[in-house]
């Protein structure tokens, strides 16, 4: 369903006379720099929010995975989105939940191999249970962990076998 509020029209789908309805924005200055770089610095006046950095605001990383992201994804079978993180750069990522249990998964474009797991901060699951959720829908066991969160909430290397 589609609301349309009466007098206006979605300039994205019009054509012809329709598009010069249009008000033109100049371009930027030119001593601005871009605004993700710097805010009120050079002239310009906005600073950039990446999608990436506003979202994993309310998820806590808990575990890093041996695995490839696209397996996780494909057995998922999750949509995975791209986006920037303002420091690191290019992210894949996917937000999902098993049993209630909202989780973030990523990694940084390039990557071969890790997978960062993310939980949402409002879950109450313990982070090692969600974690044996998430590696159970996977079809794996603890082997595939790298790292994770203990109870401290400090970071340890999983120990093999």
């Amino acid at each position: 369903m589609t609301i349309v509020w009466p007098g206006w029209h979605d300039p994205y789908m019009t054509s012809g006379s329709e598009a010069s309805d249009a008000v033109e924005v100049p371009g930027p200055e030119p001593d601005w720099t871009q605004a993700a770089q710097q805010q009120g610095r050079k002239g310009n006046p906005a600073f950039q929010y990446f999608m990436w950095d506003q979202a994993i605001g309310d998820f806590r990383e808990i575990a890093l995975l041996r695995v490839r992201f696209p397996d996780v994804a494909s057995r998922l079978r999750l949509v995975v989105e791209e986006g920037m993180a303002a420091q690191l750069g290019p992210v894949e990522a996917a937000f999902f939940s098993i049993g209630r249990v909202g989780f973030a998964i990523s990694r940084w474009q390039g990557e071969p191999v890790g997978v960062a797991v993310w939980l949402h901060r409002r879950e109450t699951t313990a982070p090692d249970e969600a974690l044996d959720q998430l590696l159970a829908a996977l079809g794996v066991d603890r082997s595939a962990v790298a790292a994770s969160v203990d109870a401290e909430g400090q970071w340890s290397e999983a120990t093999p076998g």
